[in-house]
């Protein structure tokens, strides 16, 4: 039966897209499921096809299509190829970019949204625990204001791209007392100890880096308690920059932080 959903535009877009799959994955299907992740070269070449930016302003590089039926018929081609691949591609494209375009400063869209669009920046986000799979009505990660930094305690796992991530969106509850549903911010940087993050009463893209040795912080208790109404739970975007042995984090795709600091 022919569907009628799609227009001219959109099936051009299908003829670009199978291409896309024809050349780049499936020659190489049976290697990616072997190392369970996409390489690098993979996302370039969809960035310079445009297919990494749907949902991201022109001026920030993408294309804006404003037609979530381009996202539908990217993803029905790439399921051609595997429906793992499909689902990577949507983590970063459909899921992240929202967070990016809506909750980041100009400064953060200048710096992050145009090499998301090309590929060169990887997202992931981080919400399944090990004791609540991805209900966030049971998120257990925590992330308390400490002066200037956000102090994250808590696990992930099962993370789609988080073998090879960029940055990562991690949802965590900034008061423990508060069983609300949790909202978005931001925070953002490398994988050991937090360095400093703009100061707002809310989670922030904050930057975390590693110069030299991890510091070791614990975290504070929480600055709310049940008696004060402003407790409410969000979640707080936050990245890891890749090290350059790529042992930062478990090919199993899992992520973890506890005390601020990842397995290595």
């Amino acid at each position: 039966m022919r569907r009628t959903l799609y227009g001219p535009d959109h099936e051009a877009f299908r003829e670009s897209a199978r291409e896309f799959v024809n050349r780049n994955l499936l020659p190489v299907a049976d290697k990616l499921i072997a190392q369970r992740f996409i390489d690098r070269e993979i996302w370039l070449e969809a960035g310079r096809n445009g297919f990494l930016g749907l949902e991201v302003p022109e001026a920030y590089g993408g294309s804006e299509a404003g037609d979530y039926r381009f996202n539908a018929v990217l993803a029905e081609e790439l399921s051609r190829a595997s429906a793992a691949v499909s689902s990577s591609f949507g983590i970063h494209a459909d899921v992240v970019a929202p967070y990016l375009v809506q909750l980041t400063t100009e400064e953060q869209k200048q710096r992050w949204l145009p090499k998301f669009c090309t590929g060169e920046l990887l997202t992931a986000i981080g919400m399944t625990e090990p004791s609540g799979g991805s209900d966030l009505a049971s998120l257990k990660t925590t992330a308390v204001k400490d002066g200037d930094d956000w102090i994250i305690n808590g696990s992930k796992t099962l993370i789609t791209n988080g073998y090879n991530a960029d940055l990562v969106i991690v949802a965590a509850r900034t008061c423990r007392a508060s069983r609300r549903r949790p909202s978005a911010t931001a925070t953002s940087g490398s994988s050991t100890a937090p360095r400093r993050s703009s100061p707002t009463d809310t989670p922030p893209i904050s930057s975390w880096s590693r110069p030299g040795p991890a510091r070791r912080r614990a975290p504070r208790a929480s600055p709310c308690s049940r008696s004060r109404p402003a407790c409410r739970a969000s979640s707080a975007v936050g990245s890891w920059t890749r090290s350059a042995s790529r042992r930062r984090t478990r090919q199993s795709c899992s992520s973890t932080t506890s005390g601020c600091r990842r397995p290595t």
